[in-house]
């Protein structure tokens, strides 16, 4: 089966899929089991490297990915090709979900709840270090104390910026540090008036 449009026309059942090993993981397993188990034809889309790229490319926007024009705006009886992403950060974004409900209230994607688990991101020191650390020096890496560099030393214990493989960096333009939302968050949080671009609220 497929879905039909007003002219009759046939067309699969768009899956998007964000750009990293869940997201591809929950995609597949969704079109899976709506190809086998309810009959339809599926089709995955994207990838995106952001949960925020899935909105619009549920939204119908023709560009999801391109930070500097989605394509949303042109036809407005176009029908969008996506209409499902299972793997949804919403609360990370949700300035910008909420401002898609407003632009197009007739398009925006809805929320329909849990698929089963929470996810959550945050830093974190792996604990190989944390025990080096503390058998070499008694330093607690898991206590925001002991990183005070007045007393202690805590970055001998991780490698220096020049180590890392730039190979594996994107230039700026091509993350969320573009995304004004997420940079207002990081400033909010850290006070770190050179880690951004900008004035509020057109930070980068």
């Amino acid at each position: 089966k497929s879905l039909v449009d007003a002219g009759g026309n046939s067309y699969p059942i768009g899956i998007w899929v964000n750009d990293w090993a869940t997201g591809h993981l929950t995609a597949r397993v969704a079109g899976i089991v709506i190809k086998e188990k309810l009959g339809y034809n599926v089709e995955l889309k994207g990838p995106g490297p952001l949960a925020l790229d899935g909105f619009f490319a549920l939204t119908g926007c023709t560009s999801p990915t391109d930070k500097t024009d989605r394509g949303c705006g042109g036809d407005g009886d176009r029908l969008t090709d996506v209409h499902i992403n299972v793997e949804v950060w919403t609360s990370t974004y949700q300035l910008a979900w909420e401002e898609l409900k407003l632009k197009y209230p007739d398009k925006a994607p809805s929320n329909l709840g849990n698929m089963g688990y929470y996810g959550a991101t945050a830093l974190y020191v792996p604990s190989g270090v944390q025990e080096r650390a503390y058998d070499a020096e008694g330093i607690n890496l898991d206590f925001y104390r002991d990183y005070n560099s007045s007393r202690e030393n805590p970055g001998r214990h991780f490698a220096n910026p020049g180590d890392v493989n730039v190979s594996y960096l994107l230039p700026c333009n091509e993350t969320a540090l573009m995304l004004n939302e997420v940079m207002s968050n990081y400033l909010d949080l850290t006070g770190d008036l050179e880690g951004v671009s900008g004035t509020a609220p057109d930070l980068t």
